[in-house]
């Protein structure tokens, strides 16, 4: 090791440890104190390694279960000093909604997230967000979704078509009951990516098999595969206690360099069959490309705004590929294990009389006349929120509300916790999503539970879409909300009406959903194989 590196790491190291003790003695003399700490802990992983490795988040739970709150210290790794845990509702209204902008990413998060799609919407805060996204909300309101319809409704009869090929080209390794074994994420990945590429740029990425669509979904594949794997775990650890180190030879961080790489890459291509990098160039339209256009107003390849527009498309082409294809799996997964609730969707869809001429629901009816579809895709989005995990960092000091009030040394009870600059909180998505207190039987999946009891607000529940945590709320809810659940139900209709889906026996059918940058689920015990969801499939007329 190099001297003056060596010098750096010690002076480093030394910073933390002195950070740490400084903020355990400022601690004493807060109400921070009387918060509920997590018992155990490892003496350099702290908690987070036993949070980490734990399916469905399932010990963060239990512990918040066990002290019965809403807030909750748990030991930071590498000397990070404690933090808090939180699923208290005020508490997280004021974070994201009140006052948002004294708790921004992480400072480690951010460079990450440049580093794999750039300074688009998910990496930017403040102002250049609200910039960011107002251009961008011209294409994910509800005038430009329906448009997108037809587009949507092509790709669903494309895949029933491709899925049957590939079928019928795969009898040699049918089961007895005529069905396929496929991995869901892979073909929802190709079914969504040809349907962001038409809608958003104009652009036929021929269902996932055009050579550019192979290295995204390729590049994806690897960077999801790292994020879940123990250098996956200890990168962005490293790189909170040591933020100088910005590019360490680490597997994890590499693949996350090469997803921005590649699809910024495609963003130029992109750009120039557009011709909106031409100075007499007009762009036109209602796509992504337009609004981008509308906001950068771009001209030459080597400007600021260029690096701008590309890094929005960058942003938009990995959010898209990291969440809806990943909901659609999981309901596959969900109805191939619960035949009663797959055979109920599909007599509600065919059942279905719209007031379209083509016969299929409209946008408006999707979203209103359709109970028990709205009731699963509410159902899996609970059970299986793509971000597990987010972390927030207080810029200055603060006081946050409390809906579940701790007790002081006294016992007497205390609606707030004082915190100071520097405190560093997670918000638990998916531990929120399966609180024992909100939802009975929180780990089944069980959709009904949305028509029959639907979870009162008054009780342990945040203020996001349907009370879930899974879009989070405030000014970073997700922009591409109302365009991620219409693909997803326009999608599923057209799958469950044409195919019945049935469980894989076994254990390479068994599956578990594990934390990362992102919440990915793999086969039990094969995590080195990358993430997958597997069905078995087989037409209907079969």
């Amino acid at each position: 090791m190099a001297p003056h590196l060596a010098v750096q790491l010690l002076v480093a190291v030394g910073g933390v440890v002195l950070y740490a003790v400084a903020n355990k003695w400022k601690c004493r003399y807060t109400n921070l104190r009387y918060v509920p700490k997590a018992p155990g802990g490892h003496w350099l992983w702290g908690h987070e390694w036993m949070i980490f490795v734990s399916p469905d988040s399932r010990c963060l739970r239990e512990w918040f279960d066990q002290f019965k709150t809403g807030i909750l210290g748990i030991k930071g790794s590498l000397m990070h000093p404690d933090i808090l845990a939180i699923r208290d509702p005020a508490a997280l209204t004021y974070i994201f909604t009140k006052n948002s902008t004294n708790w921004p990413k992480s400072p480690y998060v951010a460079p990450l997230i440049e580093r794999s799609i750039g300074r688009g919407l998910v990496w930017s805060e403040g102002e250049l967000h609200k910039l960011q996204r107002q251009a961008s909300t011209p294409f994910f309101n509800n005038d430009s979704i329906r448009r997108m319809d037809p587009v949507m409704r092509e790709t669903g009869d494309k895949f029933v078509v491709i899925l049957n090929d590939h079928i019928e080209r795969s009898r040699s390794v049918m089961d007895f009951n005529g069905a396929v074994q496929i991995n869901a994420i892979d073909w929802m990945n190709k079914a969504i990516m040809d349907i962001t590429g038409k809608v958003a740029f104009g652009y036929d990425f021929k269902f996932g098999m055009a050579p550019e669509a192979e290295l995204i979904l390729k590049v994806l594949l690897e960077m999801n595969r790292t994020r879940q794997s123990p250098g996956g775990f200890v990168a962005p650890l490293v790189l909170r206690a040591f933020p100088f180190i910005t590019s360490l030879p680490m597997e994890s961080i590499q693949a996350e360099g090469e997803v921005k790489t590649t699809t910024k890459e495609l963003g130029r291509r992109l750009l120039r069959e557009r011709k909106l990098l031409d100075e007499n160039g007009d762009a036109r339209g209602h796509d992504y490309l337009s609004a981008l256009r509308n906001m950068y107003n771009v001209h030459t390849e080597d400007s600021i705004e260029l690096d701008g527009i590309l890094d929005q498309i960058a942003t938009l082409i990995v959010a898209a590929q990291e969440n809806s294809p990943s909901t659609l799996a999981h309901i596959l997964y969900a109805l191939a294990h619960d035949k009663d609730a797959q055979n109920r969707l599909r007599q509600e869809l065919l059942s279905f009389s719209s007031t379209s001429l083509e016969g299929e629901p409209t946008y408006a009816e999707y979203q209103t006349q359709l109970p028990f579809l709205d009731a699963v895709l509410k159902e899996i989005l609970r059970l299986h929120p793509t971000t597990g995990w987010s972390e927030r960092v207080a810029l200055e000091d603060d006081v946050l509300p409390l809906n579940v009030p701790i007790r002081d040394g006294s016992g007497k009870e205390v609606k707030f916790v004082d915190v100071k600059a520097g405190q560093v909180v997670v918000v638990p998505h998916l531990a929120i999503n399966r609180s024992n207190e909100v939802f009975p039987d929180p780990d089944e999946f069980r959709p009904e539970r949305w028509l029959t009891s639907p979870p009162s607000p008054d009780k342990m529940m945040p203020k996001g879409w349907n009370g879930l945590a899974t879009f989070i709320e405030g000014p970073h809810i997700c922009i591409g909300l109302r365009l991620a659940l219409h693909e997803i139900r326009v999608l599923l209709s057209t799958l469950v009406k044409n195919f019945e889906f049935l469980p894989v026996e076994g254990p390479n059918g068994k599956v578990e959903d594990l934390l990362g940058a992102t919440l990915r689920t793999f086969i039990v015990g094969r995590r080195e194989d990358g993430p997958c969801i597997p069905v078995m499939i087989r037409p209907i007329h079969a």
